[in-house]
């Protein structure tokens, strides 16, 4: 929901600090532009990072990171300080994307996973028509574009706190042979649920991927020596329908105006 208040806002943001700090369209455009090359960034790196530290501490970071930025962008008074910290809270969104996708599936039964996570996916309009109506709301109020970007922030930080209670994923304790806590954390979901304990046993890994700079060169790596040419049409088809999809949302109401 956040990444898509987040994006959406850039189409409430372009106009109203064109006016306020005069701003020609390509120094407009940098608006929406910074935010959306910090969280195709984030989401390249923190996946990785989430990898080496655990799903729940990942998590709670891109958040955190997001939301001191985003604050931070309240405060600036021209376009080149608000790019720049524009650019590190989508870093900091960009990795929650992939990061709570993999902790959510982690939780979820394989034959529910596929519906589950397509679940998500429904709060992207939600959180696309809450940008909207918030906007409009504390505009009308204070006709400040401020509010509306401290508004979206209110929620991720109490996300923060939500998080300190939910448990890390047993899939990634078990591929760090942490075998004691993923036995802990299963055996409480378990218990929880209410369903029958059966006997199960814990693979040990014999290799435990440790952080390090070449860590998200080597992902990028497999994902292309897999299949070069399904990754290729992937990424094309994203980039093509992205293209389309992110002009319209931060463009639109600048057209409409």
């Amino acid at each position: 929901m956040f990444d898509a208040w987040d994006v959406s806002l850039n189409g409430v943001l372009i106009p109203l600090l064109s006016k306020e700090w005069d701003l020609t369209a390509g120094q407009a455009a940098w608006i929406g532009t910074a935010n959306l090359l910090g969280m195709a960034l984030g989401a390249f790196v923190w996946a990785t990072i989430a990898d080496r530290i655990g799903r729940k501490a990942a998590f709670t970071a891109t958040l955190a990171v997001f939301a001191v930025f985003t604050i931070a962008g309240v405060f600036t008074t021209d376009i080149v300080a608000f790019a720049v910290l524009r650019f590190i809270a989508g870093f900091g969104l960009g990795g929650a994307i992939p990061v709570d996708y993999a902790l959510v599936g982690e939780f979820t039964p394989r034959k529910h996973r596929g519906r589950v996570l397509t679940a998500m996916d429904a709060w992207w309009p939600i959180g696309s028509a809450l940008a909207g109506f918030v906007s409009a709301w504390f505009l009308t109020m204070w006709a400040d574009w401020r509010p509306p970007l401290l508004a979206m922030v209110l929620p991720a930080i109490l996300l923060i706190f939500v998080r300190l209670w939910i448990p890390e994923s047993p899939m990634f304790l078990m591929r760090k042979n942490r075998h004691e806590e993923a036995r802990k954390v299963i055996d409480n979901l378990v218990r929880a649920a209410g369903t029958k304990p059966v006997a199960y046993r814990l693979e040990t890994m014999d290799s435990i991927p440790k952080m390090s700079a070449g860590a998200v060169f080597d992902q990028l790596r497999r994902v292309w020596a897999f299949s070069w040419r399904t990754t290729l049409a992937v990424w094309l088809l994203f980039l093509t329908v992205m293209f389309v999809y992110y002009v319209s949302l931060q463009w639109l109401p600048t057209f409409l105006m």
